[in-house]
C-alpha cells in the first residue's frame, strides 16, 4: 500500500507539473545545441559582453508601411492633437508561413526535436542556423508549460505554434498638446523587458516625444518574447526532491526568443508610432468608466483570495472635428489566458475580440445591436494579478458556452464592449488643454533566486545591481510613469504604468487583514450553488499594507497600465507574500495550503518589496504632480544596464 501511495503521489506531481508555468525555477547555462562546453561558454560570454552576433534582417516593409504626409503644419496651433495607427507583428512570411529556421525531420514526427545533452542517442534534428546564435529559432509559445514540453528522460520538448488564428499587433496612439507629446504602444505579447522598450523609444527619438509608453497585453497565445519558454529538460528524481524537500529545481532551458522577431517587434512598433504621429489631427476626448455586465455570467474570476477585482473598464476615445473616431484606449484586467494549454495557433486572444467589437460592432447583447466606433482601438491590461476571465459565459439564448474556445472569448469580449459602447453613448466631449508626464526609476531588492539566475544567464536581458555597503544583496532597476490629461486646471485622467502584473489589492484595496481566523465558508461566486473556503487571514498579519494607488488618484478616470515599460512578474501584497522554494513546492503560510494557488505567484515575483516599491513610486509621482500642477520633462536618457559585470554598484540609497 505504501508503494501504491508513493506512485500515486508521483503521478500527482507529474500532473501538477503539466500546468506549471516555468517562469521560475533554478535555470542554468546548458549545452542544448550540441556544441562543446567551450563553445557554449564562449557563446554565453559573447552575450555578456554584448558582442554583436550575425542576425537575419527583418523582412522588407510591405505596402501597409506607406509613409503618410499629413499636412500637420495646418493644425500646429491646435491645443490637442491625436493620431493612431497599427502594424501586425505576426511572425509570418509573405506566404503566411510562420518564421522558423529550416530543420531536417529525422524521425518524421513533423516537429523539431532539439538535442538532448544527457542522451546523445535521442533524436536531434539538424537545422540551419541562419542568424548564427547556435540555437534553433522557431515560434515558441509563451505563458504555458504543458507536460509535453518537459524531458523526463525523453524527447518531448516542443511547444511551438503551427499556424495563425488571428494576427498579433503593435497598436499606437499619440497625444500631443502645445507642451508635451506622449506615444502609447500596446503589443500582443506576453511581456517586454525594458531593454527592448528602450530600443523602441530610441528609434522614435527624432519624433520629439516627451515619453513613449510601451505595454504588453500579456497574451498567452503569442510568441516567447522574454526567453524563458524555449525547450526545457527536468529529471523526474530532481522534480520529486524539489517537491518533497524543497530542493533547488535544476531546469535546463534554451532561450525561446527569436532575434529576428524581437527586431521586427521593435521595427513595427516604431512604424506604428510614426504613422500615428504623422496623421495627428485636432480632437476632442470622451472618457468613461464602464462596469462589465453580469447577466450572462461573471466576466472576471479571482484565483487567489481575497476576492477583489479592479473591475471597471476605463476608456478614453478621441474624435476629430468631423466626428470620426481617431483612436480609443481601453484598460481592463483579465489575463488573456483562457484558451488554455492546447492551442496550436498564434492568437491575440480576447484583446483581439474586444478591439474588433469596439471598432466594427456587428454583434448583439441582450437584444440590442451594436455599431462600432471605427478608428484604432489600443488595449492595455490593468491590475491583472490573480485575475482571469470568468468560467461560465452564456450566449444570447442563455446557453453555456464551452470553456477554452474562441466562441467564449468572442462572447465575453462583446459583453465587455457593450458596456463601453453604452457608456460612450452618454459621454460628453472633454477639451484637453494639458498633458503632464512624470517618470520615476527605482531599485527593488531581488530575493527570488530564479530571477537572478535568469538574468545572469542572459535568458532575459537586464542587469543586477548591488549597494556599495552590501554587495550580497542584489537589486533590479525598473520604472513607473505618470501621464495626466488635463482640462483647464483639472486632471481628467491619470495613467500610471506598472512594470508587471499588479495585484488588485494594491490598486483598489481590500487587503487581507484578519489576525485570528484563517478561513470562512462562503457561497462560491464563480460556481453558483456551491460553497468554498475563503482565506481571510494574511500570511504576515503584522506587516503594513501598501498604500492603495487609486485612493491617491484625483482624476475621475484612473488608468493602471500594467506590464508597461518593463516586465518583472507578479506584484504581490507584502503582507501576504510567502517566498516559494521553487515552482513545484510553493510557499506555505500560517493557514496552510487549502488552496494550492494561494502562494503560487510568489515563485514568479522579484520579491516582497516589489509591491511597496511600485505603490510608493506611483504615489510619489502623484504627489509630485499635485505639487507642480505643470507639465515636466522626465529624465532624458533611460538607464543603460552594464551587461558585462554581474552586478553594478550604486550609492548607499537605492
Amino acid at each position: 500500500m505504501k508503494i501504491q501511495n508513493l506512485l500515486a503521489k508521483s503521478f500527482l506531481i507529474l500532473y501538477t507539473l503539466s500546468g506549471t508555468n516555468l517562469t521560475a525555477g533554478s535555470y542554468s547555462l546548458n549545452n542544448w545545441d550540441g556544441q562543446s562546453k567551450e563553445d557554449a561558454f564562449g557563446q554565453f560570454r559573447a552575450r555578456l559582453e554584448n558582442q554583436a552576433l550575425p542576425q537575419v534582417p527583418p523582412p522588407q516593409p510591405t505596402q501597409e508601411d506607406t509613409t503618410f504626409n499629413f499636412p500637420i503644419e495646418a493644425v500646429q496651433d491646435s491645443v490637442f492633437l491625436v493620431g493612431a495607427a497599427s502594424r501586425t507583428i505576426t511572425p509570418v512570411d509573405e506566404n503566411g508561413n510562420l518564421w522558423m529556421e529550416p530543420f531536417e525531420d529525422l524521425n518524421h514526427n513533423g516537429k523539431y526535436d532539439p538535442p538532448n545533452p544527457n542522451n546523445p542517442r535521442a533524436y536531434s534534428d539538424p537545422f540551419t542556423d541562419t542568424n548564427g546564435n547556435r540555437k534553433w529559432d522557431g515560434p515558441w509559445f509563451a505563458g504555458f508549460d504543458p507536460i509535453n514540453r518537459f524531458q523526463f528522460g525523453g524527447r518531448k520538448t516542443y511547444y511551438y505554434a503551427t499556424g495563425v488564428h488571428d494576427d498579433l499587433w503593435a497598436r499606437a496612439l499619440v497625444l500631443h498638446t502645445n507642451s508635451s507629446k506622449v506615444g502609447f504602444v500596446a503589443l500582443d505579447i506576453i511581456g517586454l523587458k525594458s531593454d527592448y522598450v528602450q530600443k523602441i523609444q530610441e528609434r522614435a527619438k527624432d519624433l520629439g516625444f516627451t515619453e513613449v509608453i510601451v505595454g504588453s497585453t500579456h497574451n498567452h497565445a503569442g510568441p516567447d518574447t522574454l526567453g524563458i519558454w524555449g525547450p526545457k529538460k527536468i529529471k523526474i528524481f530532481n522534480g520529486l526532491m524539489a517537491y518533497f524537500f524543497g530542493k533547488p529545481l535544476d531546469i535546463k532551458v534554451t532561450d525561446g526568443k527569436d532575434p529576428r522577431l524581437m527586431n521586427y517587434i521593435v521595427q513595427r512598433s516604431v512604424e506604428a508610432l510614426r504613422e500615428a504621429d504623422q496623421t495627428m489631427r485636432p480632437a476632442q476626448a470622451y472618457f468613461v468608466n464602464a462596469d462589465p455586465p453580469e447577466k450572462y455570467g461573471s466576466l472576471l474570476l479571482d484565483n487567489r483570495d481575497p476576492i477583489v477585482f479592479d473591475k471597471q473598464i476605463v476608456t478614453m476615445s478621441f474624435k476629430d472635428t468631423e466626428g470620426n473616431t481617431i483612436g480609443t484606449l481601453v484598460n481592463w484586467v483579465p489575463h488573456p489566458a483562457d484558451l488554455g494549454t492546447k492551442i496550436t495557433q498564434f492568437s491575440s486572444g480576447f484583446p483581439h475580440y474586444i478591439r474588433e467589437a469596439l471598432e466594427k460592432g456587428n454583434f448583439t447583447v441582450d437584444g440590442k445591436s451594436y455599431q462600432g466606433l471605427g478608428g484604432t482601438v489600443v488595449y492595455f491590461t490593468g491590475a491583472t494579478g490573480g485575475c482571469d476571465p470568468g468560467d461560465c459565459i452564456r450566449d444570447e439564448s442563455g446557453k453555456l458556452l464551452p470553456k477554452k474556445t474562441y466562441a467564449k472569448l468572442q462572447r465575453e469580449s462583446e459583453l465587455a464592449a457593450s458596456a463601453v459602447l453604452d457608456s460612450l453613448e452618454k459621454a460628453s466631449p472633454v477639451s484637453i488643454t494639458g498633458l503632464s508626464v512624470f517618470t520615476k526609476r527605482f531599485m527593488v531588492p531581488l530575493t527570488n533566486r530564479t530571477f537572478e539566475e535568469i538574468i545572469q544567464n542572459k535568458l532575459v536581458d537586464g542587469a543586477l545591481y548591488v549597494k556599495e555597503n552590501n554587495l550580497d544583496q542584489k537589486y533590479i532597476q525598473t520604472e513607473t510613469d505618470l501621464v495626466v490629461l488635463e482640462s483647464g486646471n483639472r486632471p481628467v485622467a491619470q495613467m500610471a504604468t506598472i512594470p508587471g502584473e499588479l495585484f488588485p489589492e494594491i490598486s483598489v484595496g481590500g487587503y487581507l487583514k484578519d489576525t485570528k481566523d484563517c478561513w470562512i465558508k462562503i457561497d462560491d461566486p464563480n460556481r453558483p450553488g456551491k460553497k468554498r473556503w475563503l482565506k481571510i487571514k494574511a500570511a504576515n498579519p503584522g506587516v503594513p499594507t501598501e498604500p492603495v494607488i487609486k485612493d491617491h488618484m484625483t482624476a475621475d478616470y484612473k488608468f493602471i497600465l500594467g506590464l508597461s515599460q518593463d516586465y518583472l512578474g507578479y506584484i504581490v501584497p507584502k503582507n501576504d507574500f510567502i517566498p516559494a522554494p521553487n515552482i513545484i513546492k510553493w510557499g506555505k503560510d500560517c493557514c496552510g495550503n487549502k488552496n494550492p494557488l494561494q502562494h503560487y505567484h510568489e515563485a514568479l515575483s522579484v520579491g516582497p518589496e516589489m509591491g511597496p516599491s511600485v505603490a510608493n513610486a506611483v504615489i510619489g509621482l502623484l504627489s509630485k504632480y499635485a505639487a507642480a500642477k505643470t507639465p515636466c520633462t522626465p529624465s532624458s536618457t533611460p538607464f543603460v544596464p552594464n551587461p558585462i559585470a554581474p552586478a553594478k554598484v550604486f550609492g548607499p540609497e537605492p
